[in-house]
């Protein structure tokens, strides 16, 4: 697993947990103020990864997602859909387990 800091297609920075495949697994869930806060937040989820709370829930649109919380903020989201919650939760347990190894930002 690797993290990457870079803007989101309206220009935003943000960072994302890629797997080995380079999938896009994670991501920060919402736009950081400048790079050096995404590089800032992309680490300290790095080293909370294995110790956050994970929430899996199913969204609006009938599909299910993850997100992760540490000390009441979202540190994390699951960059997609899961159509199914022992698959947004083998995902969860994915990211919980690897994240903490992952190289970078």
């Amino acid at each position: 697993m690797y993290l990457r800091v870079g803007e989101d297609q309206n220009g935003r920075c943000a960072w994302w947990l890629h797997d080995d495949s380079d999938t896009v697994i994670a991501w920060s869930g919402g736009p950081c103020d400048s790079t050096e806060e995404a590089h800032q937040a992309a680490t300290e989820f790095r080293e909370s990864a294995a110790d956050a709370r994970y929430e899996v829930y199913e969204d609006i649109g009938e599909t299910w997602r993850w997100r992760a919380w540490r000390m009441g903020h979202r540190i994390a989201t699951s960059s997609e859909t899961f159509e199914g919650l022992v698959e947004a939760e083998q995902a969860a347990r994915a990211v919980r387990s690897g994240a903490g190894a992952a190289v970078g930002p």
